[in-house]
């Protein structure tokens, strides 16, 4: 999935240039219950928080580096799940490090073998944290298993390890979620007779052991890119659907299935004449918020949140973007019910691609949305709640010691303050 998203960036130009699009009149000031919710906002009326208590660090050496997931611990302490390029390597391995509230570095542990490991998404469940990716079983991109690793807390030493894959191609894990003795697993999945195909396995978390696996999906390109929920009997995943490959084309979907077994219950589309993609979710216990791209609406690749209820009945939707292009995948629910978004903006903010958060408050209303980055490409595609603040997990090219290196990024959740760039 994250791949895709490189690809889907380079094909937004040549798709403002020569694609009809449909085009919604934004409103001038505070969005009303319409699709578009679009400018940025003022931040509500909340006290400032010191400079010094937000931060920001870099990960990683004069090569490739990029993290995405990102949890967090009930003491606060913050885990970042990256995938990065040693020096004199051609492939990149996992690397997993804990961080104080502070952001003082506890531990790192770096997992891989002779060719590529990619690390996408973190759980913590005591006395384990968990991080789900990829393994690649050779030197080619298309063949890849999923990936999990479990690691203990305290030092961070390896606990166990699980590859599982069909033989006929990719796979990757996007979503991993503790419940009780469980650890469930979301991604992609390639069948024999089909393109990409979605994968659901529920593992036994404390050793790693497989119980049961599912795959759904057509004859087109299926797939479930982002965080999945689980409530108490159901599982929920969300993705693109009928898609042709990893060009543009399919809609967005949410689906739900059995926690007990993973067979298939329901799903739902969402989208236009273009792409929709969706590619994050999460719930406040009642809801579903699903987060993704779409290309069908805007003068680029634009934003877009769902809120649907548990039998997938659509609530609302809302399209936030500029003229250049935005994305984002990360997505959380505070304390008060607010919704945070994080992804990219090209159309707002200092460089090329700048983070950008957004709140949006439980009836769809935009809260505020806030930028931050240098000169270079700075994106984040994890996001996690602790309270008032919002860690943020991606990659720099404005920061660090360059190429791309992983960036975690500690803001304000209540008001989207960002610490200085020139800390």
């Amino acid at each position: 999935m994250k791949r895709v998203l490189a690809s889907l960036t380079l094909v937004l130009l040549a798709l403002q240039s020569c694609a009809p699009r449909a085009t919604p009149t934004r409103p001038p000031s505070a969005p009303t219950p319409s699709l578009w919710a679009g400018t940025p906002l003022a931040p509500t009326a909340v006290t400032a928080v010191p400079d010094a208590a937000l931060w920001f660090l870099t990960r990683g050496g004069p090569k490739a580096d990029l993290a995405t997931g990102v949890a967090v611990d009930s003491t606060g302490d913050v885990y970042l799940g990256a995938h990065q390029q040693a020096v004199g390597e051609l492939f990149t391995d996992m690397a997993i490090y804990k961080f104080t509230p502070d952001g003082k570095e506890l531990w790192q542990m770096h997992w891989g073998g002779k060719w590529q490991e990619k690390a996408f998404v973190v759980a913590v469940g005591p006395p384990l944290v968990y991080v789900g990716g990829l393994s690649h079983r050779a030197a080619g991109l298309q063949e890849a298993d999923m990936a999990i690793v479990a690691l203990d807390m305290q030092d961070g030493h390896l606990v166990w390890e699980f590859r599982w894959g069909q033989p006929w191609g990719y796979q990757e894990v996007d979503g991993l979620v503790v419940d009780g003795d469980a650890l469930y697993a979301s991604g992609w999945t390639t069948g024999e007779q089909t393109s990409n195909d979605v994968a659901i396995l529920r593992l036994d978390r404390m050793t790693g052991r497989l119980l049961w696996v599912k795959t759904w999906g057509g004859s087109g390109y299926d797939t479930a890119d982002g965080q999945m929920v689980v409530d108490g009997d159901t599982i929920y995943v969300c993705g693109r659907i009928d898609g042709k490959n990893y060009a543009p084309g399919g809609h967005a979907y949410v689906a739900k299935f059995s926690k007990a077994s993973g067979d298939y219950l329901a799903h739902k589309t969402w989208g236009g004449a273009l792409m929709e993609d969706a590619l994050g979710m999460t719930s406040d216990g009642t809801y579903l918020y699903v987060v993704g791209l779409t290309l069908s609406h805007g003068q680029g690749g634009q934003i877009f949140l769902l809120k649907y209820d548990k039998q997938l009945n659509l609530l609302w939707e809302r399209v936030w973007g500029g003229p250049k292009g935005e994305a984002a995948r990360a997505i959380a629910v505070d304390g008060r019910g607010n919704i945070l978004i994080a992804g990219h903006t090209d159309s707002y903010g200092n460089g090329e691609n700048d983070v950008v958060l957004l709140q949006y408050s439980p009836d769809g209303k935009l809260n505020w949305s806030h930028t931050w980055g240098g000169s270079g490409n700075d994106t984040v595609g994890g996001l996690a709640i602790d309270g008032a603040w919002a860690y943020m997990a991606g990659e720099t090219l404005s920061f660090g010691v360059r190429q791309n290196d992983a960036l975690l990024i500690k803001a304000d959740a209540r008001t989207g303050q960002f610490p200085p760039e020139t800390q």
